[in-house]
């Protein structure tokens, strides 16, 4: 009888992850508990850039698109983390603490003035 393989097994298996105490992750631990820069989110960056770069004919060669994309990036993200985090409390009644230490903040107060706001709010649809 062969185990049945998670469709994402090439890829959990194609990172070596360290952990914050230095001890190499297994395969299936989950590795997204905080945020960490590292070789893998460069790469994929990379690539989000270059695609972004292409779908809108600029040029590789030149620093100023990829300045702007990553801008555009950066901005795309701060919208989408407000999202999430607006889903995190309300649909996953995610506490402070806990969104805190996703965002990788220092404390649930720091992300309640961070993001507060927007969950009192609520996500604004793009159509608005």
């Amino acid at each position: 009888m062969s185990a049945e393989l998670h469709p994402y097994d090439e890829v959990i298996f194609s990172y070596s992850a360290i952990d914050a105490y230095g001890a190499k992750a297994k395969p299936y631990d989950d590795q997204t508990g905080w945020p960490v820069t590292d070789h893998d989110c460069r790469a994929l960056l990379e690539e989000a850039v270059r695609s972004l770069i292409i779908l809108r004919n600029g040029s590789l060669k030149d620093p100023g698109s990829k300045l702007s994309v990553l801008e555009s990036l950066r901005l795309a993200t701060e919208d989408w983390i407000e999202e999430v985090v607006f889903e995190a409390r309300v649909a996953h009644d995610y506490s402070w603490d806990r969104v805190a230490t996703r965002l990788g903040l220092f404390s649930a107060l720091a992300a309640r003035r961070r993001y507060g706001f927007y969950e009192r709010m609520g996500p604004i649809s793009p159509e608005s």
